[in-house]
């Protein structure tokens, strides 16, 4: 017992001895891998797997024209980093292929084998005497099945070159198609005369042409209404002879003679005088007075004296009125001093269409807006009124006008004035039509409110 007892001692103190020395290694750590799957030279998966394990594949990938045909490396029991790259093969499909011709006037000039859905090349453009090449009746692009395509010809167009000319030089130059209307150039302005067109007809242009601004003269001016022929001459009166009936009865008196005297005269002698006034570059009368009486004698500049009967009786019939305008056959200081001189004056007077020459086309258009612009020059030079008269239609001159207005919501077409605060220059455009003739002026008005 006592030897079982020392050798069960004995083992526990070696266990005790061999429980207090040096403990066992740990268990060593595992490695970890990086393992990438790369599809033409892109990572598209990154893993880590540990020493001796496997990689997980990524879903197939796809590749146009190809098949995927697995992994170029193993990538179980990995035991390294791994770059794992796919394995494509180009997919063998047969192509589909058409054929395209291409056909001038049913001719063909090429033919083509062209893949589905690619376009053929057009051949050069096909030429044809007279006409103009405008392209192919069908689209050859994205080609799904056989085709035939047509060359489309036009007429070629033909043009031609028409100058217009003002006083013998070049105004504007036009390209105009054969057989078409050339487009005409804006209204030529010439000093003292008015565009009456042109000399040639553009509406149907078959060869090349030169073509002249016409131009005529167009009466504004005060028209002539009297002749008025009487000897005129300056001289002092010394054939008034006073007796007992006031004159002398002689004769020679009655005579259709005028005397011109600077000024207003000499006294009240005289039976008859006309007194003028130079106003404005013109000679107008201001006042006719029988018989010698007028207040205006301080102011005239000359007066016609006549001193008989018959001759005032004369110059009555005639109508001589104030406003009258006398043209002298020269001027007044030059008239000789005589008795018996033979020069003459006429009388002009500005009456509404009296005033006007309508012998052509184009003085009706003209005058017509003539009469427009002085019609507004009466307005002011500030136009303050709800309304204005804008004619389409003159009597007078039978003239159709049309109106274009720069700032219609000031000035309406119908003439109604929306007046501004603020004085505004609006500009009118009106032509005019009668006959052959179109004529065209613009005007440029200021309203707006005055104060006041």
């Amino acid at each position: 017992m006592k030897k079982i007892f020392s050798l069960l001692f004995i083992f526990v103190i070696a266990f005790l001895v061999v429980g207090c020395g040096d403990k066992p290694d740990p268990t060593p750590e595992k490695k970890e891998y990086t393992v990438e799957f790369v599809v033409d030279g892109k990572v598209i998966d990154t893993q880590k797997v540990e020493e001796g394990k496997s990689a997980t594949a990524p879903s197939d990938p796809k590749k146009d024209g190809y098949e995927f045909k697995g992994w170029d490396k193993d990538f179980t029991n990995v035991a390294s980093d791994l770059k794992v790259n796919a394995k494509f093969e180009k997919t063998t499909v047969e192509t589909k292929k058409y054929t395209v011709k291409f056909l001038v006037d049913g001719k063909v000039i090429d033919t083509q084998e062209v893949e589905e859905g690619k376009s053929a090349t057009a051949p050069s453009d096909p030429k044809k005497d007279g006409y103009e090449f405008k392209g192919w009746d069908k689209d050859f692009t994205n080609v799904t099945s056989d085709l035939e395509t047509n060359a489309v010809f036009e007429e070629a167009k033909v043009y031609h070159t028409v100058e217009f000319l003002v006083e013998g030089k070049t105004y504007a130059t036009v390209k105009v198609e054969h057989g078409k209307a050339a487009e005409l150039p804006e209204q030529p302005t010439l000093e003292g005369k008015y565009f009456a067109g042109w000399l040639k007809d553009t509406s149907n242009v078959t060869e090349d042409m030169r073509v002249r601004a016409k131009f005529v003269e167009v009466n504004l001016e005060p028209k002539e209404v009297k002749d008025f022929p009487l000897q005129i001459g300056k001289a002092p009166i010394t054939r008034y002879i006073s007796t007992g009936t006031g004159y002398d009865t002689n004769s020679s008196l009655y005579t259709t003679r005028v005397f011109l005297i600077p000024g207003k005269g000499n006294g009240n002698i005289y039976w008859y005088r006309i007194f003028i006034k130079n106003e404005g570059g013109y000679n107008r009368v201001v006042e006719v007075a029988p018989r010698g009486a007028s207040q205006k004698t301080e102011t005239c500049d000359w007066t016609i004296l006549c001193y008989t009967d018959a001759l005032a009786e004369v110059l009555a019939n005639t109508g001589v009125k104030e406003g009258d305008i006398i043209n002298f056959s020269k001027h007044p200081t030059a008239f000789t001093e005589t008795t018996d001189c033979n020069e003459f004056f006429t009388v002009s007077r500005l009456t509404d269409m009296e005033a006007y020459l309508l012998d052509s086309d184009t003085a009706h258009t003209v005058v017509a807006l003539h009469k427009i612009k002085k019609y507004f020059e009466s307005l002011g030079q500030i136009i303050s009124l709800d309304k204005i008269d804008l004619p389409t239609f003159d009597g007078e001159t039978s003239a159709n006008i049309t109106w274009t207005i720069d700032k219609a919501e000031i000035i309406a077409p119908d003439g109604t004035i929306n007046l501004p605060d603020d004085v505004t220059e609006i500009t009118l455009t009106a032509i005019a039509v009668y006959e052959t003739s179109t004529y065209k002026q613009t005007y440029v008005l200021k309203v707006g409110k005055v104060s006041g």
